[in-house]
C-alpha cells in the first residue's frame, strides 16, 4: 500500500506540472485558473483570476465554470480548455489534475510548489479583504 506522499509523487508522474516562474509568464495561456483550497485556506491569498473550488467538490463542480453559451457543447468545450490547478503545496493539485484528466480533460495543469512557492516568488496575490 502507498502512503500519502508515495501516491501523490506517482500521481505527479502522471500528470503535467507547470513551475511558477513559467505559469507566471505564460499566466494568459491558461483558460481557466482553479483554486482547490478551502475557502478558510483562501483568506491568505489567492492568485489573480483564480476561482475558489474546493478539492472535494471539483468533479461535480465542473459545469459552474462553462459559460451559458457553451451549456449545450459541455463535453465539448470543457475538455479544449487550459486549465491551471493548484492548492496549499501542489499535493492536492496533483490530485485534482489527475482526477480531471481521467474525466476526459486534455489540457489540465498542477502549479508545483502550490501557492507558497507562488508567494516565495513575489508573485502577486489577491487578499480577501482587497478592494481589487
Amino acid at each position: 500500500m502507498l502512503n500519502c506522499q508515495r501516491y501523490i509523487s506517482q500521481t505527479k508522474r502522471q500528470i503535467q506540472e507547470v513551475n511558477t516562474e513559467e505559469f507566471f509568464l505564460n499566466k494568459d495561456d491558461f483558460d481557466i485558473i482553479i483554486d482547490v483550497r478551502e475557502p478558510q485556506e483562501t483568506t491568505q491569498g489567492t492568485i489573480p483570476g483564480a476561482c475558489c473550488i474546493p478539492r472535494g467538490v471539483l468533479e461535480t463542480s465542473l459545469d459552474s465554470l462553462v459559460p451559458a453559451t457553451e451549456q449545450k457543447a459541455l463535453t465539448d468545450w470543457l475538455p479544449t480548455q487550459k486549465v491551471l490547478l493548484y492548492c496549499r503545496s501542489g499535493g492536492r493539485s496533483a490530485l485534482a489534475a489527475k482526477s480531471l484528466q481521467n474525466m476526459g480533460l486534455l489540457n489540465v495543469f498542477s502549479l508545483a510548489g502550490g501557492i507558497e512557492a507562488w508567494c516565495e516568488r513575489g508573485y502577486p496575490i489577491i487578499k480577501t479583504d482587497s478592494k481589487e
